[in-house]
C-alpha cells in the first residue's frame, strides 16, 4: 500500500495520505522589541510653504506578524524666506513631534501606522526692513495625528519572526493649531529592525 503518492502515482485501490507543504511563516512569533530610525524631508504646507528636514527614532514592541505598537520622535527643523514690498522675513522653525503608532503590516514589506501626537514647536523670525530689524521667538505645543506608510526590505527569521532591513517611508501629519489643520509630510530612508 502506498502512504504517500502524488496524483500520478496514486491507484484506485491505495490509501493515500497527504502532507500538507510546510508553510514559510512562523509556526509561533514571539513578541519582541522594535527599533528603527530615518532621515527625512520634506515641508509644512501651512498658508506658507517651508521646507526642511530632520531624523526620526522608533522604539515599540511588536506583538507579532501583523501589529505593533511604538514612539517615534521626530525632530526637525524647518526654513523660510520671504521677500516683501519693503522688507525680507526670515523664519526657522523646530518641531518636535512625539507620536504614539498602532501599526499594522500585511506583508513584510509594507507597513501602515498610525496614531495621535504632542508637538513641540519653536520659531524664530526676523523682519529686515530699510531702517529697523526686528526678531521674534516663540514656543509652543500642538496637538496633532500622525500616520507613517513604509516600505521594508527585511529578512526574515525563521526561529522567531523577528524581521529586519532597509526602510523607505512616507510620513503625513497632521497638526491642529489655532484651530486651523496644518499638514506636514515628510519622506525619508533608513532602517527597521521588528
Amino acid at each position: 500500500m502506498t502512504l504517500f503518492a502524488s496524483d500520478h502515482e496514486a491507484r484506485a485501490d491505495d490509501t493515500i495520505y497527504w502532507v500538507r507543504p510546510r508553510s514559510p511563516d512562523v509556526a509561533h512569533e514571539r513578541m519582541r522589541l522594535r527599533v528603527g530610525f530615518n532621515f527625512n524631508g520634506g515641508a509644512i504646507v501651512a498658508p506658507a510653504v517651508w521646507g526642511g528636514g530632520g531624523f526620526a527614532v522608533r522604539a515599540g514592541v511588536q506583538t507579532g506578524r501583523l501589529y505593533a505598537v511604538y514612539a517615534q520622535v521626530m525632530p526637525l527643523l524647518f526654513a523660510k524666506i520671504a521677500h516683501e514690498e519693503n522688507e525680507i522675513r526670515r523664519g526657522l522653525l523646530g518641531l518636535v513631534p512625539m507620536s504614539l503608532l498602532s501599526s499594522f503590516t500585511p506583508a513584510d514589506w509594507l507597513e501602515i501606522a498610525a496614531g495621535p501626537s504632542l508637538v513641540y514647536a519653536g520659531a524664530t523670525v526676523s523682519t529686515i526692513a530699510a531702517e529697523s530689524a526686528q526678531t521674534a521667538t516663540d514656543t509652543t505645543v500642538f496637538f496633532g495625528v500622525a500616520s507613517r506608510f513604509a516600505f521594508h526590505a527585511s529578512d526574515r527569521d525563521p526561529a522567531t519572526g523577528a524581521r529586519g532591513g532597509l526602510t523607505i517611508g512616507v510620513d503625513p501629519h497632521v497638526v491642529v493649531i489655532e484651530g486651523s489643520a496644518v499638514l506636514l509630510v515628510t519622506a525619508g530612508f533608513g532602517a527597521d529592525w521588528y
